[in-house]
């Protein structure tokens, strides 16, 4: 059994899959929630106004859209930017146009036309298996 400092709190907590104790676990869920609400409410919001409204951190609304938790509001637009281009991104951590790159490289990577041809020598030699009845 693990036992960690929580990330939020600094209490002692057994280590599990959220990487944070209950009670931070519930609180954060509580702050999820009221952003979404928020937003519904007020879609043309910026950062700060949702940050100052629902007393959670810019960092962490962030870190909901590049999770794909939320989606970036109009308001938003320019704070949330692609990884690779620059470009406004709405949700993820990608542009739409970066995304098809990605998905058309992998893709192609593992494609059967592309993969590398092994060649392999037949010996010859062959097993035999006799009956012991």
């Amino acid at each position: 059994m693990n036992v960690k400092n929580c990330p939020g709190c600094g209490k002692m907590y057994v280590q599990n899959s959220l990487g944070m104790c209950e009670a931070c676990k519930i609180g954060e869920e509580e702050g999820f929630s009221a952003i979404k609400e928020y937003i519904e409410e007020n879609e043309e919001s910026t950062l700060g106004e949702i940050s100052k409204a629902t007393g959670v951190s810019v960092k962490k609304i962030l870190g909901y859209v590049r999770e794909g938790r939320l989606m970036a509001t109009s308001g938003m637009a320019g704070d949330i930017t692609c990884k690779s281009c620059g470009e406004p991104v709405t949700i993820g951590n990608f542009c739409e146009a970066c995304m098809l790159k990605l998905n058309k490289g992998i893709k192609d990577a593992y494609s059967d036309d592309n993969s590398p041809k092994v060649e392999t020598k037949r010996t010859g030699i062959k097993m035999q298996i006799k009956d012991k009845f």
